[in-house]
Parts: C-alpha cells; sequence; structure tokens
C-alpha cells in the first residue's frame, strides 16, 4: 500500500458496523462529510473494480477507491440508502407481477451496460440481498465481490464463487460463467419475488412462468442468451396480460350491454301485459324465459338472512317462523351446574345468547350466507367432501361455543 492509498483510507472515520458476519462498515469523509460504505474482502478481483471505478455506470455504487492491505482488498463506494429486496419482501410479502416486471427491467438495464464492456463484466452472485431499493423504487445492484472479467476460450471458472440456490451450475466448475450466468440468477429472482421461495420449492404458475423456466435451464445454450433477450421476454408477457385484460374489459362491456337489453326488453313485457293463455306450451315456455331473465336482471340480495333472499313468501314465512322458534326455545332454556343447581342471572344469560349464536350460525353455513362456506378451507369440490367438512366446521363451531360459555358462563 503506498503513502498515497494509506493516506485516502485515513481519510474516512468508521461510524458503525453494517453487517456482523461481515467487514462492511458504514464510514464518513472527515473533510467533506460524506457518508461511504467499507468493505474488506477476503476473496477479491481488484482488476474489476479498479475498472467501475473509472466507468460511469448508473444502478450500481461509484467506487471511491479500492486499496490492498493485508492481504484483503479494502473498497470505499458510495452509500446507497434504502433497504435490500430479501427485506423488502420480508415486509411486504410476494409481489404482483408488474411490480416484478418493474424491478427485473432495471435490472437488466444494470446489467447490459456492464455485459457490454470489453470484456465484459459479470457479477456471479445475484441474489435479494445484494440488490438495493430505494422508496421510490429504483433499483441499485450491490456487492461485486464476486465478479469478474469473462475470458475467451477459458474452460471453467478459478474460482467457484456464488450463493448457493442462486449460483448456475456452470459456477460448480461445469464450465466457464458467462453473462448467461447472471441470467440464471435472475430467473431464481423473479421466482422469489413472485412467490417468496425457489424454484425447486415452488414454481410460479403464471404469466410469468415460462420466462423464469427459460431462465433457469440447466443448458445454458437453451436460456436467453443475453439480458436484452430477456427483456423482450418480459415486455412481451406484459403486452399479453395487457391484452388479456382489454379483452376482459370488452367481454365486461358487452355482458352490461346485454343486460341493459334484457332489463328494457322485460319492461316492455311488463307494460305491454299480454294476455296469457295457461293451457299454450309457447306461452308457457315464454313465461318461463321471461322468469329467468328476471332472475339474471334482478339477482337475489346476498346480504339479507337465509329464507329472505329469494322473495317467495312461502319461504320467506318458513323463515319467521324458524328464526323465531330458536329465539324462543332458546331464550327459555334452563341449565344447570354440575352439582345440579339451575343458573340464574348472568351465568344463565350468556349460556342462552351462546346457544342462539351458535344455532343462528349453522342456519348461516348450511344456508351458505353470502357464499361463507367458500371462505373455509377445503370447502370446494364433491358434495361428499363438502358434507363432511361442513359437519366438521360445526362441530368446531359447537366447541368454541362451549368453551366460551365455559370462560364468560362459569
Amino acid at each position: 500500500m503506498t503513502l498515497q492509498e494509506e493516506y485516502e483510507l485515513s481519510c474516512y472515520r468508521v461510524l458503525d458496523r453494517l453487517k456482523e458476519k461481515k467487514e462492511v462498515y458504514l464510514v464518513r469523509h472527515v473533510e467533506t462529510g460524506q457518508l461511504c460504505v467499507k468493505k474488506q474482502i477476503d476473496l477479491y478481483n481488484r482488476k474489476v473494480y479498479e475498472r467501475l471505478r473509472t466507468l460511469e455506470i448508473s444502478g450500481i455504487p461509484k467506487i471511491y477507491c479500492s486499496v490492498e492491505q493485508d492481504q484483503k482488498l479494502v473498497v470505499i463506494e458510495e452509500y446507497i440508502h434504502g433497504k435490500t429486496l430479501e427485506e423488502y419482501l420480508e415486509e411486504h410479502g410476494s409481489v404482483q407481477e408488474d411490480t416484478a416486471v418493474s424491478f427485473m427491467l432495471q435490472l437488466c438495464e444494470i446489467l447490459k451496460q456492464l455485459h457490454s464492456l470489453q470484456p465484459p463484466v459479470i457479477h456471479r452472485d445475484l441474489k435479494l440481498s445484494n440488490i438495493m431499493i430505494s422508496n421510490d423504487r429504483v433499483i441499485k445492484l450491490v456487492d461485486f465481490n464476486a465478479a469478474k472479467e469473462v475470458q475467451a476460450g477459458q474452460m471453467e471458472d478459478t474460482y467457484l464463487m456464488g450463493t448457493r440456490d442462486y449460483a448456475a451450475p456452470e459456477q460448480y466448475g461445469f464450465g466457464q460463467s458467462d453473462a448467461r450466468t447472471d441470467i440464471y440468477a435472475l430467473g431464481i429472482i423473479l421466482n422469489k419475488l413472485l412467490t417468496g421461495d425457489f424454484p425447486k420449492n415452488k414454481r410460479y404458475e403464471g404469466t410469468l412462468g415460462v420466462v423464469i423456466q427459460t431462465c433457469i435451464q440447466m443448458d445454458v445454450e437453451t436460456r436467453y442468451q443475453s439480458v436484452e433477450d430477456l427483456k423482450m421476454a418480459l415486455k412481451r408477457c406484459c403486452l399479453s396480460e395487457k391484452k388479456d385484460s382489454g379483452t376482459t374489459e370488452r367481454n365486461a362491456n358487452v355482458k352490461r350491454k346485454n343486460a341493459a337489453e334484457k332489463k328494457a326488453g322485460a319492461k316492455r313485457h311488463a307494460q305491454e301485459k299480454p294476455q296469457m293463455d295457461p293451457n299454450n306450451d309457447s306461452q308457457k315456455r315464454k313465461r318461463k324465459n321471461i322468469g329467468k331473465e328476471y332472475k339474471e336482471l334482478y339477482p337475489p340480495k346476498w346480504y339479507l338472512p337465509v329464507g329472505f333472499r329469494t322473495g317467495r313468501i312461502w319461504k320467506i314465512l318458513t323463515a319467521v317462523f324458524g328464526y323465531w322458534m330458536i329465539t324462543y326455545c332458546c331464550l327459555g332454556m334452563e341449565f344447570h351446574d354440575k352439582n345440579g343447581a339451575l343458573y340464574s342471572g348472568y351465568a344463565l344469560w350468556v349460556n342462552r345468547i351462546m346457544v342462539w349464536i351458535y344455532m343462528l350460525f349453522s342456519v348461516f353455513f348450511v344456508g351458505n350466507y353470502a357464499k361463507m362456506r367458500k371462505k373455509f378451507p377445503a370447502m370446494k369440490g364433491s358434495a361428499w367432501k363438502q358434507l363432511l367438512f361442513g359437519c366438521g366446521y360445526l362441530f368446531l363451531f359447537l366447541c368454541a361455543a362451549a368453551l366460551i360459555i365455559s370462560i364468560l358462563g362459569g
């Protein structure tokens, strides 16, 4: 280390340690007050850091100096305000396709600059913890410890570097890593963004699933051959998604238009009041179709209690009688304690009200009020499956009611 390099390092005062398991520190320049990051790296390629220091590449931290000291490389680089994508996913969970595509396009743009250099520079350690995101969702690529220059004609990497689950097969000695190695890691990252897990555990099945599958091919020749190819594939998926959503919107407009026409036709039928012959088959079918159209135009009101939704008088009367009987029986019940003594006062009413709530809830559950059964796990599929799990849920509700009674009502 020269005197000039020693002086450069002495200008930075350590403020805090940023990573517990790595020698990464937050430092401040004693003269300018600028915040920077100081890293001490064991395995490194100083030539890469020196190249990055002399280049203006958007989307990566600016390198201010790199000095070899005690068989380590000390790097002073720009401090990036924000959080890693790993931290972002921990806070927000998996993201929507449009958000994932936005992140990926920014990463592709950064890597395009690196891969276009002569010789190309590849990152070789792309992962969520090496990608920063600012508050305005601008992506930055950091940590070039494993980066290298691609040498034409080299059969395999000198050092096996990368992170497990993100590293491509060629990083384990099966060939030389190149730009397609970074593309493999991008496929893993895209899957993690969309599912929160690695493809080997949970493969994304949506529109971008094909893109992920192409990125993570074992054979480098069957992957996207450049980040530009990957960008085009991502954009095609976006256009396809927008086209599908546009088609869906047009179909919805057609349905609304047809519904309006049906409604107008139903009104005309009501105004004309034609004379019907009860023995005429064609008029019977017509009355049946009108009734069907009426149901489509004026569907049952889902928010009404079970028995009131169809608007039929006999069902309403039956429901009123049923609700009255449940209320009458529950509020007239007598309860005994373990010693056979009758409950009274607070304990009595807690028992009565909880039984009443359980009975009403059972009616609503069996009657599928507001399609509530679909909100319970395993309540989709065959009728036998729904019956089996439905009985199980009713038993669980009964146990819960008994537990509440034992807590509140003694």
